[in-house]
């Protein structure tokens, strides 16, 4: 039997680190604790929270839980911990935890403890979808460009905060000499 009104066990709002819609994922290894929705940066090839911009991707929630017991509060404090391998959503929309009132539209930045809040600054992760309540979660819409992510990869360096511009010059860039 169907429930005859879909509010009542939801109130509309989605967990953070929920995936919507097309998406990119990589995996990653943890070296620390990382909760669900968070900013994510690289430190030596592994993952860490991210405590401001730009970022890698946002944290990927589990699909099971970490648990010993399934109360409220140990189900809310569930993370990814270190050695554990995540997804880290580079491009597409998640729900992420927000510090602040946020209003749909608006750019979104990194806080120092990985969650999101809304910028006027060049330092924008990605745009929010959706309005929210400070202590709640907003759709969040990612793209690597955001995070000035495009560029070519210096293989040899860590990329932690994302990867630069190349420096020598294209050849479609180079001026032609007769």
């Amino acid at each position: 039997m169907a429930i005859p009104d879909g509010t009542m066990y939801h109130d509309g709002h989605l967990s953070a680190g929920t995936v919507e819609r097309q998406y990119e994922v990589l995996t990653e290894v943890a070296s620390a604790d990382i909760p669900f929705g968070a900013g994510v940066s690289l430190v030596n090839g592994q993952a860490v929270t991210a405590t401001k911009a730009p970022i890698y991707g946002v944290a990927v929630k589990r699909g099971y839980l970490d648990v010993d017991h399934f109360y409220e509060d140990d189900i809310e404090k569930d993370k990814w911990h270190p050695g554990e391998v995540l997804g880290v959503l580079t491009d597409g929309t998640i729900n992420v935890p927000v510090n602040e009132d946020v209003d749909r539209g608006e750019l979104a930045t990194v806080d120092a403890d990985g969650s999101f809040k809304p910028t006027t600054a060049d330092d924008a992760v990605g745009r929010f979808l959706s309005s929210a309540d400070k202590g709640s979660t907003a759709r969040l819409l990612v793209r690597t460009r955001f995070g000035g992510t495009t560029g070519g990869a210096d293989p040899t360096k860590d990329d932690a905060h994302a990867i630069q511009p190349p420096e020598t010059p294209t050849p479609a860039s180079e001026t032609k000499k007769n």
